[in-house]
């Protein structure tokens, strides 16, 4: 719709039209190659009588970075996170009706992107009180206080052995619509010295 085709999206437009015509016999492929002494950019085509409608891109800079490598998205990053729709779908379902969700996966997989830049976003559009991911580091406790504070559940520090009726009666304010996301949660594992704490 932006008035203009790429080689790519008319490669892709005419593999979509003719290899299910010819799958049997195999007589036509397109194919999309660079030419000589052209290594860099991509052949852009302009549609007649199409009105141009061009977004401007944005200024590029550690912020607006699309390309995260190996850190995660997060919430702030919902525009550059796409093509997990299925997924957030799946797990919006499932917390919908559980009261508790694990999010498990290989090391790099996306899984802290998945909640942060997929699921939060959903939730905020439907009413959902998030309570500022925390993870647990050495002092579990304190992080979640910290993480409640900024999210003005609680507004003073409280004993650690409040922090759970806390919670429960913020679930029951929010009519079970309240979620904390316990990001890198084997930190409870590797990182806190304190067992009873741990648990």
């Amino acid at each position: 719709g932006d008035g203009i085709i790429t080689a790519a999206e008319l490669y892709a437009y005419l593999s979509k039209q003719i290899e299910p015509i010819t799958e049997n016999k195999k007589l036509q492929t397109p194919g999309l190659y660079c030419l000589k002494k052209h290594e860099k950019g991509e052949f852009m085509f302009d549609t007649p009588n199409h009105p141009k409608n061009w977004r401007k891109a944005p200024k590029l800079d550690e912020t607006t970075n699309p390309y995260k490598s190996l850190a995660s998205f997060e919430q702030e990053d919902e525009d550059y996170f796409f093509g997990r729709n299925g997924v957030i779908e799946d797990l919006y379902k499932r917390i919908s009706k559980d009261s508790f969700t694990a999010v498990i996966g290989a090391s790099g997989s996306g899984k802290s992107s998945l909640v942060k830049a997929g699921l939060i976003p959903k939730l905020k559009k439907q009413n959902w009180q998030i309570i500022n991911p925390i993870r647990p580091g050495k002092s579990p406790f304190e992080e979640l206080k910290k993480s409640l504070i900024a999210s003005n559940i609680i507004t003073t520090d409280i004993p650690s052995q409040e922090i759970v009726k806390i919670l429960i009666d913020s679930l029951n304010q929010n009519q079970n619509k309240l979620l904390l996301l316990i990001d890198q949660s084997e930190e409870l594992i590797t990182l806190c010295p304190n067992e009873d704490e741990a648990k």
